[in-house]
């Protein structure tokens, strides 16, 4: 992958966290434990950014060996 193309990604990867940590506030959380779905929202949080993490930290590895 070409290193703009890697950088644009990123970006995208970025804002997605950005947006995901947008969304956790009190009245989210209020939200979902009323609906008895607080676990599986945090389980779900947990999983959408690990993967994110992990893409991005794969690119990192990729930019340092061109």
């Amino acid at each position: 992958m070409k290193t703009t193309e890697r950088m644009h990604m990123e970006k995208k990867m970025l804002e997605e966290i950005q947006g995901m940590l947008e969304d956790i506030n009190p009245t989210e959380i209020v939200s979902h434990i009323l609906d008895g779905t607080l676990l599986s929202w945090l389980a779900s949080w947990r999983m959408k950014t690990g993967m994110l993490v992990a893409f991005m930290l794969e690119n990192v590895k990729l930019s340092e060996k061109d």
